[in-house]
């Protein structure tokens, strides 16, 4: 966790450090849920929608049922996405998962 909280602060001044911490986690625990949502990230703000969406059902896979908030995160970031590529359908989906685990999230009652 500490290295996708390094991660984070340095997404925002520099990528490639910030893809390297993300990778190094991914060495060491290859089923972390935080890394590879933040590597959703990064690939959904490049626009590779469909390696976005990889990254995205990975750590929904791999966070525990329990952790509503960031199932919420992630499932709602799936379905913006999968809405970019025109697939409202799972767009939909993800989106009416997303309220299951926060029904009361603005963003996600939003989208």
């Amino acid at each position: 966790e500490v290295l996708c909280r390094e991660s984070i602060i340095y997404s925002a001044v520099d990528e490639e450090k910030s893809n390297e911490l993300l990778q190094k986690c991914l060495a060491l625990n290859p089923i972390h849920p935080r890394a590879h949502y933040l590597i959703g990230m990064s690939l959904e703000e490049k626009k590779d929608y469909w390696g976005a969406i990889r990254f995205y059902e990975t750590a929904i896979a791999y966070y525990p049922e329990t952790d509503h908030y960031h199932l919420n995160e992630a499932l709602n970031h799936l379905g913006n996405v999968y809405y970019l590529t025109g697939d409202l359908i799972k767009a939909k989906i993800a989106l009416e998962k997303a309220l299951l685990y926060q029904p009361l999230d603005q963003t996600a009652q939003q989208n």
